[in-house]
């Protein structure tokens, strides 16, 4: 637990849910013995992403942010609000967890063919004046979540057996852009909720651990290890969300101000997020 006399719990008291009944738990200075549940909170500082999914995975979390200067404020209230109400998170209630929300659009798709046309919304949404970084990051992540939710996520719905395990009878993919004053957020959701993301954060960490090379390997054999360790390293973000049988929603989030110095520095927060179908 946080110590209620530390300076820090005067700004998690103040940005987090009313009423809410998170656990924050300081990884500075607690020693973690208990299991956790969706509504625990890990707080670290300064970890780099391969110790952020070390922890996430050995303490088998669901939230974990850092205390980075700049978004504090905002990432508490983001992480309280999804330990919360997970279920406003699968609703793209993104009003209620940002309250400076600029500009926002959606875009369905179903076909391979379509990547092109989304890049190109991407880019219309995203401001001239935008730093060549953010665009760069948003770009990548953008080609990573379209394969994962048009090839890896109807794949593993047919391998798990599901009821929906293709595009037919109407069923399309989303992509969501939302624009704060200091975040973009791009989110895709599937109609499958065949995500396993356990699973998937184990397979990133071998990415962290062995190299491209073996991930190549892991992804032969399903999963999309790799593509989610590109995307967790240009994001300050992830969440990883399913209903499963039903939705997966992957979500990124980029500083607008991004340049190439603070990419290299950025810290990072993850996010597990699963309710029951």
């Amino acid at each position: 637990m946080i110590d209620k006399n530390h300076n820090l719990w005067n700004l998690l008291s103040q940005n987090s849910v009313p009423n809410s009944k998170q656990k924050w738990i300081d990884l500075a200075q607690t020693k973690i013995q208990e299991p956790f549940n969706q509504s625990v909170i890990l707080l670290g500082q300064q970890l780099a992403p391969q110790k952020v999914l070390q922890l996430f995975i050995e303490h088998n979390a669901f939230h974990l942010v850092q205390q980075n200067k700049d978004f504090l404020d905002q990432d508490v209230r983001f992480a309280s609000l999804l330990a919360h109400e997970p279920k406003k998170y699968f609703d793209k209630k993104f009003s209620e967890f940002f309250s400076d929300i600029q500009k926002k659009s959606s875009f369905s798709f179903s076909r391979e063919n379509e990547k092109e046309a989304l890049v190109r919304e991407m880019e219309s949404f995203l401001d001239a004046s935008d730093p060549l970084s953010l665009k760069e990051s948003a770009r990548a992540i953008l080609e990573e979540l379209y394969m994962n939710a048009l090839l890896s996520a109807p794949r593993e719905a047919a391998k798990q057996k599901l009821k929906n395990q293709n595009f037919e009878d109407g069923r399309k993919a989303q992509m969501h852009f939302v624009r704060t004053k200091d975040k973009f957020l791009i989110s895709c959701e599937d109609p499958f909720g065949a995500l396993d993301p356990k699973k998937l954060l184990a397979r990133m960490h071998q990415v962290y651990l062995h190299g491209a090379g073996t991930a190549i390997n892991l992804e032969k054999e399903g999963g999309a290890g790799l593509g989610c360790v590109i995307m967790f390293e240009h994001s300050s973000d992830l969440i990883l969300g399913v209903i499963p049988g039903q939705m997966t929603l992957v979500t990124c989030l980029i500083p607008v101000n991004l340049n190439y110095k603070k990419k290299e520095s950025l810290s990072k927060a993850l996010h597990r997020v699963e309710l029951s179908a």
